[in-house]
């Protein structure tokens, strides 16, 4: 709890410097929890609209933009201490950009992960707070980072483990992220946030249960430790420890009073 507040403090902080200057100020990337923090701060009464993006969309990784209400094109009546997850303050992009890693030699690279990727790049000294999402395919890293460390990571990442890399600097917008999914049919006797992540990522409700109860469940970004959570359309639900999920629809009613729902698993 002591390190929630100060990191409110040290947030509100940054809104405040915003606002008393005129200009756009931007967080470094921010974790759920962070995220969940920034609900509890009245924006409005600091004078700011607050936008989040992690360059992509379904980021969970966010960075946070601090727009001083003088500044800003929305309408008035909006209700600016809500989070809009992928929108970027109007006329002010997000300084983020995005590195893709490769092996130099792909046929003789070995096969790298998540972990390999972040644990190369942590190992150069930079914070994680620096670096946003790591989307890995086909052995191919697409890193986003705070944009001034751009430069730094693609002269000084040279390897993964074993295998020595390239790296290319990119705009979040000049790129196509495929992120792949796995689409899950199943049916739940009702719509509770423990059947969800149950059916998504095969474990048992009660593991769920004790899942959503011990505060490792974020959905779009709010903590969540209630079972009993009604899940709506879209939702995007993410367990520490086992990834995201997103509950689609219900499909329909089965004979036996049970609901059939689509969810799919970000893999």
């Amino acid at each position: 709890m002591r390190e929630i507040e100060q990191f409110q403090k040290r947030i509100t902080e940054l809104a405040d410097r915003a606002y008393a200057r005129g200009i756009v100020l931007f967080s470094d990337f921010l974790d759920l929890n962070q995220q969940n923090a920034l609900r509890g701060i009245r924006w409005k009464e600091h004078g700011i609209q607050l936008r989040i993006s992690g360059g992509y969309s379904d980021a969970e990784r966010q960075m946070a933009a601090f727009v001083p209400d003088a500044l800003s094109f929305s309408d008035p009546s909006e209700n600016t201490s809500a989070l809009h997850p992928g929108e970027a303050a109007p006329g002010w992009p997000f300084p983020i950009a995005v590195i893709s890693v490769r092996p130099s030699a792909p046929r003789y690279a070995e096969n790298l992960s998540h972990r390999d990727f972040l644990g190369s790049i942590l190992s150069l000294g930079i914070e994680r707070s620096l670096i946003g999402d790591l989307i890995v395919r086909e052995n191919t890293a697409s890193v986003f980072c705070v944009e001034r460390m751009a430069s730094y990571l693609c002269a000084e990442l040279t390897r993964v483990r074993h295998t020595e890399v390239l790296t290319e600097q990119h705009a979040p917008d000049s790129i196509s992220l495929s992120i792949a999914t796995e689409e899950q049919i199943g049916s739940v006797a009702s719509l509770r946030l423990d059947a969800l992540i149950a059916l998504a990522f095969g474990i048992p409700r009660s593991r769920a249960s004790l899942l959503v109860q011990s505060g490792v469940v974020f959905v779009n970004a709010k903590l969540v430790t209630s079972n009993g959570h009604p899940p709506h359309e879209n939702d995007l639900i993410s367990v520490r420890g086992l990834g995201k999920c997103r509950f689609c629809q219900v499909l329909h009613q089965t004979k036996k009073g049970r609901m059939m729902v689509r969810m799919e698993r970000f893999i």
